[in-house]
Protein backbone atom coordinates (compact mmCIF):
# COMPACT_ATOMS: atom_id res chain seq x y z
CA UNK A 1 0.00 0.00 0.00
CA UNK A 2 3.05 2.31 0.57
CA UNK A 3 4.37 2.13 -2.79
CA UNK A 4 1.26 3.01 -4.01
CA UNK A 5 0.81 6.34 -2.66
CA UNK A 6 3.82 7.98 -3.13
CA UNK A 7 3.81 8.55 -6.83
CA UNK A 8 0.24 10.62 -5.92
CA UNK A 9 2.00 12.60 -2.78
CA UNK A 10 4.92 13.31 -5.66
CA UNK A 11 2.40 14.68 -8.27
CA UNK A 12 0.68 16.55 -5.97
CA UNK A 13 3.29 18.61 -4.69
CA UNK A 14 4.89 19.24 -8.62
CA UNK A 15 1.70 20.50 -9.32
CA UNK A 16 1.54 22.85 -6.18
CA UNK A 17 5.16 24.27 -6.78
CA UNK A 18 3.84 25.31 -10.61
CA UNK A 19 0.77 26.89 -9.89
CA UNK A 20 3.34 29.05 -6.83
CA UNK A 21 5.82 29.84 -9.57
CA UNK A 22 2.86 31.16 -12.07
CA UNK A 23 1.33 33.14 -9.58
CA UNK A 24 4.48 34.53 -8.19
CA UNK A 25 5.33 35.45 -12.26
CA UNK A 26 1.83 36.95 -12.56
CA UNK A 27 2.78 39.21 -8.88
CA UNK A 28 6.18 40.30 -10.71
CA UNK A 29 4.40 41.73 -14.73
CA UNK A 30 1.73 43.77 -12.50
CA UNK A 31 1.28 46.64 -10.28
CA UNK A 32 4.84 47.78 -10.35
CA UNK A 33 6.93 45.36 -12.71
CA UNK A 34 9.77 46.70 -14.46
CA UNK A 35 7.57 47.15 -17.70
CA UNK A 36 5.32 49.56 -16.09
CA UNK A 37 7.48 51.66 -14.68
CA UNK A 38 7.58 55.66 -15.93
CA UNK A 39 9.30 56.49 -19.14
CA UNK A 40 11.99 57.52 -20.08
CA UNK A 41 12.89 60.39 -22.45
CA UNK A 42 15.29 59.45 -25.58
CA UNK A 43 16.45 60.95 -28.39
CA UNK A 44 16.69 58.34 -31.68
CA UNK A 45 17.50 58.61 -35.34
CA UNK A 46 17.03 56.70 -37.76
CA UNK A 47 19.00 53.93 -39.30
CA UNK A 48 19.67 54.70 -43.13
CA UNK A 49 21.86 52.90 -46.00
CA UNK A 50 23.02 54.86 -48.94
CA UNK A 51 25.42 53.65 -51.92
CA UNK A 52 29.10 53.61 -50.51
CA UNK A 53 32.38 52.90 -52.10
CA UNK A 54 33.49 49.71 -50.88
CA UNK A 55 37.38 49.47 -50.49
CA UNK A 56 39.93 46.59 -50.37
CA UNK A 57 43.67 47.46 -49.01
CA UNK A 58 46.77 46.16 -50.84
CA UNK A 59 49.95 46.24 -49.53
CA UNK A 60 53.30 48.66 -51.13
CA UNK A 61 56.66 50.03 -50.99
CA UNK A 62 57.43 53.32 -51.24
CA UNK A 63 60.50 54.00 -53.94
CA UNK A 64 61.80 56.40 -55.45
CA UNK A 65 60.51 58.01 -58.85
CA UNK A 66 63.66 58.69 -60.01
CA UNK A 67 66.55 55.75 -59.59
CA UNK A 68 69.74 54.64 -60.92
CA UNK A 69 72.13 51.71 -61.03
CA UNK A 70 74.91 53.12 -62.58
CA UNK A 71 77.68 50.99 -63.89
CA UNK A 72 81.06 52.10 -65.99
CA UNK A 73 81.64 51.62 -69.90
CA UNK A 74 85.34 50.97 -69.56
CA UNK A 75 87.52 48.56 -67.43
CA UNK A 76 89.69 49.92 -65.14
CA UNK A 77 90.84 50.63 -61.27
CA UNK A 78 88.68 52.67 -59.06
CA UNK A 79 90.85 55.38 -58.02
CA UNK A 80 88.18 57.27 -55.57
CA UNK A 81 84.83 57.09 -54.71
CA UNK A 82 84.27 60.75 -52.74
CA UNK A 83 80.65 59.97 -51.98
CA UNK A 84 79.40 58.11 -48.94
CA UNK A 85 76.15 55.62 -48.65
CA UNK A 86 73.14 57.37 -47.82
CA UNK A 87 74.89 61.06 -48.62
CA UNK A 88 73.30 63.90 -50.77
CA UNK A 89 74.58 64.60 -54.22
CA UNK A 90 73.95 67.17 -57.09
CA UNK A 91 73.12 66.62 -60.69
CA UNK A 92 77.03 66.23 -62.17
CA UNK A 93 78.75 65.35 -58.84
CA UNK A 94 81.43 63.16 -58.88
CA UNK A 95 80.30 59.59 -57.45
CA UNK A 96 83.09 57.22 -58.95
CA UNK A 97 86.58 57.90 -60.58
CA UNK A 98 88.69 55.04 -62.63
CA UNK A 99 92.16 54.82 -63.34
CA UNK A 100 92.71 53.68 -67.26
CA UNK A 101 96.30 54.90 -68.25
CA UNK A 102 95.91 52.84 -71.55
CA UNK A 103 93.21 54.99 -72.51
CA UNK A 104 95.13 58.44 -71.20
CA UNK A 105 98.19 56.96 -73.56
CA UNK A 106 95.82 56.45 -76.85
CA UNK A 107 94.48 60.22 -76.42
CA UNK A 108 97.81 61.11 -76.29
CA UNK A 109 98.94 58.71 -79.40
CA UNK A 110 96.14 60.05 -81.30
CA UNK A 111 96.59 63.97 -80.90
CA UNK A 112 100.24 63.21 -81.59
CA UNK A 113 99.10 61.90 -84.89
CA UNK A 114 96.65 64.71 -85.69
CA UNK A 115 99.01 67.56 -84.65
CA UNK A 116 101.47 65.89 -87.82
CA UNK A 117 98.66 65.13 -90.08
CA UNK A 118 97.86 69.41 -89.93
CA UNK A 119 100.87 69.90 -90.34
CA UNK A 120 101.83 67.90 -93.28
CA UNK A 121 98.46 69.07 -94.75
CA UNK A 122 99.45 72.64 -94.00
CA UNK A 123 103.10 72.28 -95.72
CA UNK A 124 101.31 70.39 -99.17
CA UNK A 125 98.36 73.03 -99.31
CA UNK A 126 101.10 75.60 -99.76
CA UNK A 127 103.31 73.47 -102.09
CA UNK A 128 99.78 73.02 -104.36
CA UNK A 129 99.03 76.76 -104.50
CA UNK A 130 103.21 76.74 -105.61
CA UNK A 131 102.63 74.15 -108.29
CA UNK A 132 105.16 72.08 -106.37
CA UNK A 133 102.75 69.18 -104.98
CA UNK A 134 99.45 67.39 -106.14
CA UNK A 135 96.20 68.08 -105.80
CA UNK A 136 95.49 64.53 -105.07
CA UNK A 137 98.21 64.59 -102.23
CA UNK A 138 96.15 67.59 -100.71
CA UNK A 139 93.18 65.46 -100.72
CA UNK A 140 94.32 62.25 -99.55
CA UNK A 141 96.10 64.63 -96.50
CA UNK A 142 92.44 66.16 -95.87
CA UNK A 143 90.79 62.93 -95.36
CA UNK A 144 93.53 61.45 -93.20
CA UNK A 145 93.31 64.69 -90.85
CA UNK A 146 89.43 63.99 -90.68
CA UNK A 147 90.35 60.34 -89.61
CA UNK A 148 92.55 61.60 -86.75
CA UNK A 149 90.18 63.95 -85.59
CA UNK A 150 87.78 61.26 -85.15
CA UNK A 151 90.51 58.98 -83.85
CA UNK A 152 91.20 62.01 -80.79
CA UNK A 153 87.48 62.40 -80.51
CA UNK A 154 86.81 58.73 -79.79
CA UNK A 155 89.77 58.64 -77.22
CA UNK A 156 88.18 61.54 -75.72
CA UNK A 157 84.75 59.94 -75.03
CA UNK A 158 86.75 57.00 -73.70
CA UNK A 159 88.54 58.87 -71.49
CA UNK A 160 85.69 60.67 -69.71
CA UNK A 161 84.16 57.38 -68.97
CA UNK A 162 86.76 57.23 -66.11
CA UNK A 163 84.59 59.89 -64.23
CA UNK A 164 80.92 58.90 -63.23
CA UNK A 165 78.32 61.67 -62.37
CA UNK A 166 75.32 62.00 -60.91
CA UNK A 167 72.85 62.07 -63.52
CA UNK A 168 70.46 63.96 -61.25
CA UNK A 169 69.81 65.25 -58.06
CA UNK A 170 69.82 62.27 -55.51
CA UNK A 171 70.82 60.13 -52.51
CA UNK A 172 73.08 57.58 -52.80
CA UNK A 173 71.39 54.40 -51.58
CA UNK A 174 73.83 51.48 -52.13
CA UNK A 175 77.39 51.80 -52.53
CA UNK A 176 79.26 48.45 -53.58
CA UNK A 177 82.49 50.05 -54.78
CA UNK A 178 85.27 50.65 -53.34
CA UNK A 179 88.87 51.95 -54.13
CA UNK A 180 91.26 49.40 -56.00
CA UNK A 181 88.22 47.76 -56.99
CA UNK A 182 88.47 46.60 -60.40
CA UNK A 183 85.56 48.62 -62.59
CA UNK A 184 83.91 45.70 -65.41
CA UNK A 185 81.61 46.84 -67.59
CA UNK A 186 77.70 46.61 -66.68
CA UNK A 187 78.71 45.74 -63.24
CA UNK A 188 76.72 47.93 -61.10
CA UNK A 189 79.39 50.05 -58.36
CA UNK A 190 76.26 52.69 -56.70
CA UNK A 191 73.30 53.35 -56.63
CA UNK A 192 71.75 56.57 -56.53
CA UNK A 193 67.79 57.86 -55.22
CA UNK A 194 66.18 61.12 -56.73
CA UNK A 195 64.60 62.85 -53.62
CA UNK A 196 62.24 65.00 -55.39
CA UNK A 197 59.89 62.53 -56.22
CA UNK A 198 58.03 59.35 -54.93
CA UNK A 199 56.22 56.15 -55.76
CA UNK A 200 54.28 53.05 -54.57
CA UNK A 201 54.93 50.14 -56.00
CA UNK A 202 51.90 48.04 -55.12
CA UNK A 203 50.55 44.48 -55.58
CA UNK A 204 46.76 44.82 -56.17
CA UNK A 205 44.49 41.72 -56.45
CA UNK A 206 44.14 40.93 -60.28
CA UNK A 207 40.22 40.37 -59.64
CA UNK A 208 40.38 44.84 -58.93
CA UNK A 209 42.79 45.61 -61.71
CA UNK A 210 40.36 47.34 -64.04
CA UNK A 211 41.85 50.55 -62.72
CA UNK A 212 42.18 54.12 -64.60
CA UNK A 213 45.31 55.40 -65.23
CA UNK A 214 45.41 58.95 -63.71
CA UNK A 215 42.72 57.82 -61.23
CA UNK A 216 43.49 58.90 -57.62
CA UNK A 217 44.16 56.49 -54.83
CA UNK A 218 44.09 56.84 -51.00
CA UNK A 219 47.67 55.74 -49.49
CA UNK A 220 48.22 55.20 -45.80
CA UNK A 221 51.01 54.89 -43.83
CA UNK A 222 50.35 54.59 -39.72
CA UNK A 223 48.53 57.55 -38.97
CA UNK A 224 49.44 59.67 -41.98
CA UNK A 225 46.92 59.35 -45.20
CA UNK A 226 47.88 61.14 -48.54
CA UNK A 227 46.10 61.00 -52.13
CA UNK A 228 48.54 59.79 -54.85
CA UNK A 229 47.63 59.46 -58.25
CA UNK A 230 47.37 56.08 -60.78
CA UNK A 231 51.00 56.64 -62.70
CA UNK A 232 51.63 53.01 -64.72
CA UNK A 233 49.67 49.03 -64.10
CA UNK A 234 50.66 46.31 -65.66
CA UNK A 235 49.27 43.93 -67.78
CA UNK A 236 50.11 40.89 -66.41
CA UNK A 237 49.46 39.48 -63.31
CA UNK A 238 52.39 38.04 -60.76
CA UNK A 239 51.24 33.83 -61.39
CA UNK A 240 53.16 33.20 -58.01
CA UNK A 241 50.51 36.02 -55.71
CA UNK A 242 48.31 36.77 -58.64
CA UNK A 243 48.58 40.56 -58.23
CA UNK A 244 49.07 43.37 -60.57
CA UNK A 245 51.84 45.64 -60.38
CA UNK A 246 50.54 49.21 -59.98
CA UNK A 247 52.47 52.46 -59.46
CA UNK A 248 51.37 55.57 -57.68
CA UNK A 249 52.89 58.61 -57.83
CA UNK A 250 53.04 60.27 -54.56
CA UNK A 251 52.07 64.44 -53.62
CA UNK A 252 55.62 66.00 -53.52
CA UNK A 253 54.94 67.03 -49.50
CA UNK A 254 53.95 63.67 -48.97
CA UNK A 255 57.04 63.42 -46.24
CA UNK A 256 57.22 59.47 -46.93
CA UNK A 257 60.45 58.02 -47.35
CA UNK A 258 62.01 54.92 -49.83
CA UNK A 259 61.41 52.08 -48.34
CA UNK A 260 58.72 52.91 -46.20
CA UNK A 261 55.82 49.86 -46.19
CA UNK A 262 51.95 51.58 -46.93
CA UNK A 263 48.38 50.49 -47.51
CA UNK A 264 46.92 51.88 -51.00
CA UNK A 265 42.90 51.65 -50.44
CA UNK A 266 41.51 50.42 -54.06
CA UNK A 267 37.56 50.63 -54.93
CA UNK A 268 36.15 47.33 -54.78
CA UNK A 269 32.65 48.17 -56.15
CA UNK A 270 29.58 49.31 -54.38
CA UNK A 271 27.91 48.60 -51.27
CA UNK A 272 24.48 50.03 -49.44
CA UNK A 273 25.16 49.21 -45.52
CA UNK A 274 22.80 50.58 -42.69
CA UNK A 275 24.24 53.23 -40.82
CA UNK A 276 23.64 54.38 -37.92
CA UNK A 277 25.33 57.37 -35.13
CA UNK A 278 28.45 56.27 -32.91
CA UNK A 279 26.59 56.86 -30.15
CA UNK A 280 23.74 54.43 -30.79
CA UNK A 281 25.53 51.27 -30.38
CA UNK A 282 27.17 50.05 -26.84
CA UNK A 283 28.92 47.35 -26.03
CA UNK A 284 28.70 44.93 -23.10
CA UNK A 285 32.20 42.99 -23.37
CA UNK A 286 31.69 41.36 -26.69
CA UNK A 287 28.01 41.90 -27.68
CA UNK A 288 27.11 44.91 -29.95
CA UNK A 289 23.54 46.04 -29.57
CA UNK A 290 21.24 49.00 -29.78
CA UNK A 291 17.86 49.79 -28.50
CA UNK A 292 15.39 49.64 -31.28
CA UNK A 293 12.02 52.09 -30.43
CA UNK A 294 8.55 49.68 -31.49
CA UNK A 295 4.95 50.87 -30.21
CA UNK A 296 6.61 53.10 -27.48
CA UNK A 297 9.22 50.42 -26.19
CA UNK A 298 13.12 50.22 -26.53
CA UNK A 299 13.60 46.62 -27.69
CA UNK A 300 17.41 45.25 -27.62
CA UNK A 301 18.83 44.43 -30.33
CA UNK A 302 21.81 42.39 -31.14
CA UNK A 303 24.14 43.50 -34.07
CA UNK A 304 27.02 43.09 -35.57
CA UNK A 305 29.18 46.01 -37.13
CA UNK A 306 31.65 47.06 -39.74
CA UNK A 307 33.77 50.40 -40.49
CA UNK A 308 33.70 53.04 -37.70
CA UNK A 309 34.01 56.16 -37.34
CA UNK A 310 33.80 59.25 -34.51
CA UNK A 311 30.66 60.02 -36.05
CA UNK A 312 28.94 57.16 -37.35
CA UNK A 313 29.11 53.06 -37.09
CA UNK A 314 28.06 50.76 -39.95
CA UNK A 315 25.87 47.51 -39.08
CA UNK A 316 26.43 44.61 -41.57
CA UNK A 317 23.61 42.61 -39.59
CA UNK A 318 20.72 42.64 -37.00
CA UNK A 319 19.16 46.18 -38.07
CA UNK A 320 16.90 47.58 -41.14
CA UNK A 321 17.38 50.66 -42.82
CA UNK A 322 14.21 52.89 -41.71
CA UNK A 323 14.56 51.34 -38.26
CA UNK A 324 14.24 53.70 -35.35
CA UNK A 325 17.21 53.58 -32.62
CA UNK A 326 17.99 55.53 -29.05
CA UNK A 327 20.92 57.36 -29.33
CA UNK A 328 23.07 57.21 -26.04
CA UNK A 329 23.04 59.11 -22.80
CA UNK A 330 20.48 57.29 -21.03
CA UNK A 331 19.84 53.45 -19.30
CA UNK A 332 18.03 51.55 -21.13
CA UNK A 333 16.03 47.79 -20.39
CA UNK A 334 14.54 45.54 -23.30
CA UNK A 335 11.02 46.36 -23.40
CA UNK A 336 10.98 49.72 -21.60
CA UNK A 337 8.52 51.96 -22.10
CA UNK A 338 10.33 55.42 -23.41
CA UNK A 339 9.06 58.28 -24.80
CA UNK A 340 10.90 60.69 -27.89
CA UNK A 341 12.61 64.04 -26.64
CA UNK A 342 11.52 66.63 -29.27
Amino acid sequence: MMTQVRPVLRFTTLAALVLLVAACGREKTSGNGENDAPAVHVRTANATAAATVRYQDATGTVVATDRARIAPKIMGTIARVPVALGQKVSKGELLIEISAREIEARLAQARSALAQTERDLKRETELVAQGASAADTVRTLEDQHRQMLAVVDEAESMLGYTRILAPFDGTVSRRPAFEGDLATPGVTVIEMDGTDRMRVEAGVPESLANLTLGSSLRVSAGTAEVTGILAEISSAADPQTRTVLAKIDLPADSGLKPGQFVSVAIPAGEASPVVVPASAVSRVGQIERVFVIESGRAVLRIIRTGALSSDTAEITAGLDAGEVVALGGVTLRDGQRVEVAP
